[in-house]
């Protein structure tokens, strides 16, 4: 199997190629890739409704550290259907490089 790149405008021509003519809920054009400060890569477990990996676009890094953090909290990161594969940021990609956890006594 042929290493997967992660360079992102070989990525966005792969996802445009893997598509083609399909689509899915929310899928995005190729301006609005381009133009998207974070874009996101995802891989699925349903492979029969997703093949493919899909994209999706947000305003900042803070969306992403959002999802990441209901993950944690939610039943959501057990049962989820889709995972990161890769981030991109400003087009260049980008990986959690930590995350901190601050504890504090309860009120109650």
């Amino acid at each position: 199997m042929a290493k997967k790149t992660r360079d992102f405008i070989e990525r966005i021509q792969q996802h445009e190629r893997d598509w083609g003519n399909s689509t899915y809920a929310g899928r995005p054009n190729l301006s609005e890739i381009f133009a998207s400060p974070v874009v996101i890569f995802w891989e699925h477990k349903d492979k029969a409704q997703f093949p493919h990996e899909t994209v999706s676009l947000h305003d900042g890094l803070e969306e992403v550290e959002r999802y990441f953090l209901r993950l944690l909290f939610t039943r959501q990161g057990l049962t989820g259907d889709r995972r990161v594969a890769d981030i991109y940021n400003e087009h260049k990609r980008v990986i959690v490089r930590s995350i901190k956890i601050e504890f504090g006594e309860s009120n109650e």
